[in-house]
């Protein structure tokens, strides 16, 4: 897998003006509120924070700073968004990626692409291969090891398609045909997950770093039934598992 820049949101307020109209906030949830306190904590303390997530469009950005926005203002403004090349050429898709250098907090979504729908049954899901791309979490996770910091990992999982989906199909070529509407959306975080813990037990490096992908994976599917639930099963908060919390932005 290869990504060809990062990008911080420039300027919050105004990029929720542009993009706004597109979010059904009466219809929108945020799970595990307390968590993103607890990510704004460290970083308050000078420690690292990786976001490890599924990608769903061009606009997950977007839906991450204006779900955090009022409640985790430094999470919004300061987080680095790891990119691919789509992000900064195609026209439609480059404004939703306006942004700067900087910052401790960073989103990479390691399937490698954006989510798509079921080929069987229709239903969009984070990226169907049963866990993330190996070596991009190993990646971030030397990363974060290397850093001289102490540095945290959570999993995140987004639900967002609705508003901007891709193509069912995977297109190489840029200016792809996208539709635009109103809807819901959704944004939860579970516990940091530490590699030690995971990789316990574990006979080989391979075997480790394979099981660390996949335990980040699962957390980020399982949250993302919850989002589901809440937005599409018109579950809202009732929708909370004992794992996510649900609560409104």
């Amino acid at each position: 897998m290869s990504y060809s820049g990062f990008f911080r949101l420039t300027s919050v307020a105004s990029f929720l003006i542009l993009y706004l109209p597109l979010f059904l906030i009466r219809n929108s949830y945020v799970g595990n509120i307390a968590l993103f306190n607890e990510m704004e904590e460290k970083l308050q303390q000078g420690h690292n924070v990786i976001l490890m997530s599924n990608h769903q469009t061009e606009a997950d950005p977007a839906v991450i700073a204006l779900l955090l926005e009022k409640t985790n203002s430094h999470i919004a403004e300061n987080m680095i968004y790891i990119a691919g090349d789509r992000v900064v050429t195609d026209p439609l898709c480059k404004p939703f990626s306006m942004g700067r250098d900087g910052s401790k907090i960073i989103w990479i979504a390691p399937s490698g692409g954006r989510d798509r729908p079921d080929a069987v049954t229709g239903d969009w899901y984070p990226e169907h291969q049963a866990t993330f791309d190996i070596a991009s979490v190993d990646n971030m996770r030397r990363l974060v090891e290397h850093a001289g910091m102490p540095g945290h990992i959570y999993p995140l999982s987004l639900l967002c398609y609705d508003i901007m989906p891709p193509p069912a199909q995977v297109e190489k070529e840029i200016g792809e045909t996208r539709l635009i509407s109103y809807h819901g959306v959704g944004l939860s975080v579970e516990p940091e997950i530490n590699y030690c813990d995971v990789s316990l037990g574990c006979q080989t490096e391979e075997e480790a770093k394979s099981a660390y992908a996949q335990a980040l994976y699962f957390s980020v599917t399982e949250q993302y039934e919850v989002l589901k639930n809440a937005v599409h099963g018109k579950e809202g908060s009732s929708a909370s598992t004992s794992t996510v919390s649900l609560s409104q932005p």
